[in-house]
Parts: structure tokens; sequence; C-alpha cells
């Protein structure tokens, strides 16, 4: 089972991911460009820990999807083999624990509960 730190430190290694996937020489342009695509919309770390510190916070419709298309980017990516060993790595681990198909739904709703916590919580000690 993922905890909530767990999950949101695999969407944070996945906004490094999307620029690992642009800077891989061989990765195929199509998912380079998708990757540049989705860098715009896809929140940070820091995003992420500014929400949960925000008591009125709502997740972004916009957020949600582009971790969801990331996601499907992400197993695109490792599903074709392409990457060098350090960006086939960087997919594994990022998947690891990386939100399923459907979780950008689970926290807007979860967000307006007041309950997103339950979903993403920050490192323990941090």
């Amino acid at each position: 089972m993922t905890m909530p730190h767990e999950r949101m430190r695999s969407i944070g290694w996945g906004s490094q991911l999307l620029g690992a996937l642009q800077r891989d020489p061989s990765v195929p342009t199509e998912l380079q460009e998708e990757a540049v695509r989705l860098e715009a919309d896809y929140p940070g770390s820091q995003q992420l820990l500014q929400l949960l510190a925000d008591p009125g916070r709502a997740f972004s419709a916009v957020a949600s999807q582009a971790i969801e298309d990331a996601r499907a980017l992400f197993e695109k990516a490792q599903q074709l083999g392409v990457g060098g060993d350090l960006t086939r790595r960087e997919l594994l681990f990022t998947l690891r624990h990386f939100p399923s198909r459907g979780w950008g739904a689970t926290a807007e709703e979860a967000s307006r509960l007041g309950r997103l916590d339950e979903w993403l919580a920050p490192e323990p000690g941090w």
C-alpha cells in the first residue's frame, strides 16, 4: 500500500522525470514533446507543499490531469523501453508509488472535503 508521503515523493520525482525524458537523446521526439507539454501544468514538490499548508486548499483539475497524463507517458516510455539506463531506472522508481489511474478525481474530491492529507503528505521530518 502506498503511503501519502510516498505518493507525494513520486509526484515530485515525476517532475524531474519529465525533464529527463526531454533531455535523453534516446527518447523518441514524440515522447520528448509530450514531456515538454506536460511540464507546463505539472505540479512540483514546492507547489504541493504550499497546497498542503493552505487550509482553504483545492487540488487543481489542471494539475490532476497533468499527473494523469504524465502517468500515461511514463507507462508508454517504460513499455517501449526507451531511454538510457538512468532514464529507465527513474521510470521504474517514479512509477512504484505514482498515483494510479483515476487518482486525480479522488484528490480533487478529497481536497473539497478537507481530507487531502489522506492522499498527500510531506516526507516525515520535513
